[in-house]
């Protein structure tokens, strides 16, 4: 029960910063990119994301400019971005 509530007030937080970092890079990027690339760039978008993080771990260290909590967070939003595309909820 302790763990799970533990999880849970986790996922929220992650969950948040994530909402956050969203929210910040579209407002930077705007909505363009991704009604360009569909769904099949996002998932290229995810597997450039992914082998930075394999980058990062390997390097076992943080970059300014790209943090390896960064890189997990921009994974998650791809995910969440993915699904919205998927459900026409885009824009």
């Amino acid at each position: 029960e302790e763990g799970l509530d533990i999880m849970i007030m986790c996922v929220r937080k992650i969950l948040k910063e994530t909402e956050t970092l969203l929210i910040r890079k579209n407002k930077m990027y705007g909505d363009g990119n991704i009604d360009k690339i569909g769904e099949e760039g996002i998932i290229v978008r995810i597997e450039e994301k992914v082998e930075r993080l394999k980058h990062l771990l390997s390097a076992k260290q943080d970059f300014a400019e790209e943090t390896i909590e960064d890189t997990w967070n921009d994974i998650i939003g791809y995910g969440i971005i993915g699904l919205m595309v998927k459900r026409k909820k885009w824009k």
